[in-house]
């Protein structure tokens, strides 16, 4: 067991002229899928310990010395005995006085800048740079920038740990991989007549979704951007972006509107009664009577010849009906 008292890792006599590394620090960072579309560079505030400039990282008054430690007799560590019946067994640990340095600084002897600590505190603005396609997760590490230690050894290190922040612009974008995915929301008119769509990108260029003028888009339709999603780190691929259509309908229809709907998309065969069904109910809830003359609806009807688009969307617009 004699041999316990020179263990490197227990701060023996050994061990503790080896340099030492400062401890490290992490920290999370949260980015937008902007900053891994287009790359930033952010600033990280800090605190570290760093050696005390007043002792040089002594921890001593000028012309003062360490002494060996009185706990543990200079050698960095403590051995406790214990015994169970006729078998005798022996721990070491670190001295707890001297923190397994072997010395001690007496109070009166102890530098007034760093209260014998060796270390004092400093705050330090870092920066970080994101480069363009790096991803959720990926870790930075920014070398010899955290905590110091006495005696000439590295400082530890800065690792950042990236994560997502999704700020209220990028709310209904997603990502897998490098394939970026935003749902879009349409009117009944664009889903019914097609017709290009113009947006911007998260990166605030702008793209069109092209769909061909009369084409009917159906909810949930999908249409794909190739490379328009995120950036390989250090390549040229790109990833594509998923454009889903979302169907957004009017809230309130007016009774001109519904007609509209009714003559122009009719139910399937079997469904007839229905129809009636909901226009007679929609006639004893309509305030008011209509006169002898044409309504607004059957004008614009005899006037272009009952052509469908006109008629419908004529109405959808608002023209020509009275609200329910």
């Amino acid at each position: 067991f004699g041999g316990l008292g020179g263990f490197g890792g227990f701060g023996g006599r050994g061990g503790r002229g080896a340099p030492r590394k400062g401890n490290s620090k992490e920290f999370p960072l949260g980015v937008t899928l902007k900053e891994l579309c287009e790359g930033s560079t952010r600033k990280l505030r800090i605190s570290r310990k760093v050696v005390c400039g007043m002792c040089n990282g002594r921890g001593l008054k000028t012309g003062k010395e360490e002494t060996a430690c009185g706990e543990c007799e200079g050698r960095g560590s403590k051995i406790q005995v214990t015994r169970s019946g006729n078998c005798i067994m022996q721990q070491q640990s670190i001295c707890g006085v001297c923190r397994g340095q072997g010395k001690s600084i007496k109070e009166e002897d102890k530098c007034g800048g760093c209260s014998g600590e060796k270390l004092v505190d400093e705050k330090k603005v870092l920066e970080v740079n994101i480069k363009p396609g790096m991803a959720i997760g990926e870790v930075i590490v920014l070398a010899e920038e955290a905590n110091e230690v006495p005696g000439g050894g590295e400082a530890g290190d800065v690792i950042i740990s990236l994560t997502l922040k999704t700020p209220k612009e990028e709310e209904k974008w997603k990502h897998e991989g490098k394939d970026l995915f935003l749902d879009m929301e349409i009117d009944l008119l664009r889903a019914c007549c097609g017709g290009d769509i113009e947006f911007k990108h998260l990166t605030g260029k702008k793209l069109v979704v092209p769909c061909p003028k009369h084409e009917v888009i159906q909810p949930n339709d999908v249409k794909i951007l190739k490379g328009e999603g995120l950036p390989q780190q250090g390549g040229s691929y790109r990833g594509d972006l998923y454009v889903r259509m979302i169907l957004r309908l009017p809230e309130k229809l007016h009774h001109s509107q519904r007609k509209a709907i009714r003559e122009h998309f009719p139910r399937e065969k079997g469904n007839e009664e229905e129809d009636v069904t909901m226009e007679n109910n929609e006639k004893e809830g309509k305030e008011g009577k209509e006169g002898k003359g044409e309504t607004e609806s059957k004008k614009r009807k005899k006037s272009d010849g009952g052509g469908f688009y006109s008629s419908l969307f004529g109405a959808l617009g608002g023209g020509g009906g009275d609200k329910d």
